[in-house]
């Protein structure tokens, strides 16, 4: 139980970050009531994903990671490409995230067939790489047919 608290615990931490600086009135806290449930939304059904596999504490670590770092990585893709986000390249990092569930499922059942439950650092590895991996291949699908994304975008 320890650990999906952790787990939910980390995934706040973003949100937080988040909403830090920003004043609050009455309209500003529905919004960010609403902002909030989708951003949990996320975390909830990642959660969803992997529980059939019985992660343990490192996994969920991983798994509550990989979503500010994926989307640090599309931020500096933004920037490095020096594009101008019109509204568009949020469609693109959620659209990605399809392959990040993916990826999920297939480090769930790498991690189950492996069983990694002992060791650690291969479980928080494969829950971190193997994501990255269905993320990066989807963000490319999506660059490629959805929006330009600069140098990720070669097929156009």
């Amino acid at each position: 139980m320890k650990k999906y608290l952790l787990y939910f615990i980390l995934s706040i931490v973003p949100f937080l970050f988040m909403f830090s600086g920003s004043g609050m009135d009455s309209a500003g806290f529905v919004n960010i009531v609403i902002i909030f449930a989708q951003h949990i939304s996320i975390y909830i059904i990642a959660l969803i994903i992997v529980l059939p596999f019985k992660p343990n504490t490192p996994f969920l670590v991983a798994i509550a990671l990989d979503f500010p770092l994926f989307y640090l990585l599309h931020i500096l893709q933004i920037k490095f490409n020096n594009l101008h986000d019109n509204g568009l390249g949020i469609l693109v990092y959620i659209f990605s995230l399809f392959g990040l569930g993916l990826g999920l499922l297939i480090a769930g059942i790498i991690y189950k067939k492996m069983q990694l439950r002992s060791n650690m650092l291969k479980s928080f590895l494969t829950a971190t790489f193997i994501p990255l991996v269905g993320f990066i291949i989807n963000y490319i699908v999506m660059c490629n047919t959805l929006a330009y994304c600069g140098c990720l975008s070669f097929l156009k």
